[in-house]
């Protein structure tokens, strides 16, 4: 692409840039917003952005949705929609680059564009998550101390997997301390069948000194 349209790489790399100087993306984030744009691009065989009608952008949108018996739940609604806010940002950059990004108009092609409703409020069936018994028989046998914290932390907070392997001790606030003689376990907010765990686990491995962390 590079190669065949240049000034097309040149608009994505200036869009990159005026984002990480905005508001410092990360670089999954921008990966996420290239591929987007490269798409789009492939769709409409390179056509220059400031060529691009409001018609391309819906024919490119709808050609990410798939029928009924290929999608029952309607997966593709999500990317329809992911990828129309992505290109409403980078479209309103395009025709309004000087401006700051709370000022920035919605260009013509981009006018109308809206989200799509979803029938379900998640992708995920009820069966597909596990169950507090389930919680607690994975921390109370998985072997190491690092994974039973991650799968705390990641239920507790339901964060994102990069958000929590991003985090720093200096990142978390303690607001109860729970003590025995042997070690501690600093503790936000914990339902009460994780007392038992934790509480087991301190007496079998007190002697480590461990901590375990929990965010709000």
């Amino acid at each position: 692409m590079a190669q065949k349209s240049p000034s097309i790489v040149k608009v994505i790399c200036d869009y990159i840039f005026a984002e990480q100087n905005e508001i410092n993306i990360k670089e999954s984030t921008k990966e996420g917003k290239i591929k987007c744009l490269v798409r789009l691009l492939r769709y409409l065989r390179y056509k220059p952005f400031e060529n691009i009608s409001k018609q391309d952008i819906l024919d490119y949108l709808t050609s990410l949705k798939k029928p009924e018996d290929l999608d029952p739940q309607h997966k593709s609604i999500g990317t329809y929609n992911s990828r129309q806010m992505i290109l409403l940002k980078f479209f309103r950059w395009l025709y309004n680059p000087n401006e700051s990004a709370t000022r920035r108009l919605t260009p013509d092609c981009m006018i109308g564009i809206k989200r799509l409703p979803r029938m379900e409020k998640s992708a995920y069936k009820t069966s597909d998550l596990w169950t507090e018994d389930e919680h607690e028989v994975f921390l109370r046998y998985c072997p190491s101390i690092r994974d039973k914290l991650y799968h705390t932390m990641a239920y507790d907070t339901s964060a994102r997997p990069n958000e929590l392997l991003a985090l720093h001790i200096r990142d978390i606030f303690f607001l109860n301390i729970w003590t025995t003689n042997e070690t501690s376990a600093l503790l936000v907010d914990f339902v009460e069948y994780k007392k038992t765990i934790i509480l087991s686990i301190v007496l079998q491995y007190g002697q480590l000194k461990m901590r375990f962390y929990w965010l709000q």
